[in-house]
């Protein structure tokens, strides 16, 4: 019914619950480092865009300098009557 163990393949069973936990621990650090590589590219990216988005809002701003005065103005206007309202 039992089966008796001697130490020996005790310590074979548990060499090779030590490499499986190895294994799986390096399979968890290089999953969390390929996730980390891609959070660095996507952040990356998204920095690029706003640098651009940037960039076309400075270029419009210089070329209409009134209609971008206006649309502050009414945006400050608007903020300040709902946040009246408000309190």
């Amino acid at each position: 019914m039992f089966k008796n163990n001697t130490a020996s393949e005790s310590n074979e069973h548990a060499e090779g619950n030590g490499e499986a936990i190895a294994t799986m621990v390096s399979n968890v650090v290089d999953t969390i480092s390929d996730g980390n590589v891609k959070i660095k590219e996507q952040l990356n990216s998204a920095i690029d865009q706003a640098r651009k988005a940037r960039s076309s809002v400075n270029e419009y701003a210089k070329v209409n300098p009134w209609q971008v005065a206006g649309v502050a103005a009414a945006v400050g206007f608007l903020a300040g009557w709902l946040l009246k309202k408000r309190g």
